[in-house]
């Protein structure tokens, strides 16, 4: 797990003992590790990830028929970029814009066709 997760349930487990000190601060940490936990997806069944490529895949051949084009030099880029990351077990960072859903499906996506870790997403 990332210093981000831990980070967070340090923030939750402070924020309720700020509200009633008399709170265990350790047990409230433990209950936001079980919740947040309960909230990553779980890419455990290969089935259920192949059917959910095979519909986001059906649903940009028809939203996009010119397709999705990338440019070869920026993804090795970011391929090495995210080799990095790894390796130094830092995290990177996407901002995409949220104007629609459609932006943070395109990018796990291709995350995925290019057999880079899949991306957490918080919208």
């Amino acid at each position: 797990m990332s210093g981000f997760f831990f980070a967070v349930t340090d923030a939750i487990a402070a924020f309720a003992v700020a509200k009633d000190p008399k709170k265990d601060a350790k047990k409230l940490k433990a209950d936001a590790v079980v919740m947040l936990d309960s909230l990553t997806a779980d890419m455990s069944s290969k089935t259920t990830a192949r059917f959910g490529v095979y519909v986001v895949n059906q649903m940009f051949i028809r939203l996009y028929q010119q397709g999705i084009h990338i440019v070869q030099s920026q993804f090795l880029k970011l391929q090495e970029v995210a080799q990095r990351a790894e390796k130094e077990k830092i995290s990177l960072f996407f901002a995409p814009c949220h104007r629609s859903h459609i932006d943070y499906m395109v990018l796990s996506y291709l995350f995925y066709r290019m057999g880079i870790s899949l991306p957490f997403i918080a919208a």
